[in-house]
């Protein structure tokens, strides 16, 4: 049997949403409005949310920007840039997939970002168009 299962899930609570039971649609979790599911309480309207469409939560995005504060300028100034501009349009994927990244040395994240290869994740190439 096959399945799979969100990535801030630890033993059945969630890590981003103040470690509630973990509930892949509800509100503030990366699940939240990308996808239909059969509960329709925790699709998104049909006409949007308007001023209340669900945002990342303070404590997180303020997490991700203290993490993207590095030893190097060039890296803060592309790390800024990209979580401002982009990191909320990510795919649940994706958006652990720049976690990880923000785990490496800052030499070696500045060598992925700045090398010149094309067989790189998807994100490294996000975060290569932001180097302005």
């Amino acid at each position: 049997m096959s399945g799979w299962g969100c990535p801030h899930e630890i033993k059945g609570h969630c890590q981003r949403v103040n470690h509630l039971p973990c509930n892949p649609g509800m509100k503030g979790c990366v699940l939240f409005g990308r996808f239909v599911w059969a509960d329709d309480s925790k699709n998104r309207p049909a006409g949007g949310w308007g001023d209340k469409e669900p945002k990342l939560p303070e404590v997180e995005l303020n997490r991700l920007r203290w993490r993207c504060r590095r030893g190097m300028l060039e890296l803060d100034l592309v790390l800024e840039r990209f979580l401002g501009e982009n990191y909320t349009k990510l795919t649940a994927r994706q958006q652990a997939e720049f976690d990880t990244l923000l785990d490496l040395p800052d030499q070696d994240l500045w060598t992925l970002i700045r090398g010149g290869g094309t067989d790189v994740p998807e994100i490294v190439q996000f975060l290569r168009a932001c180097q302005g």
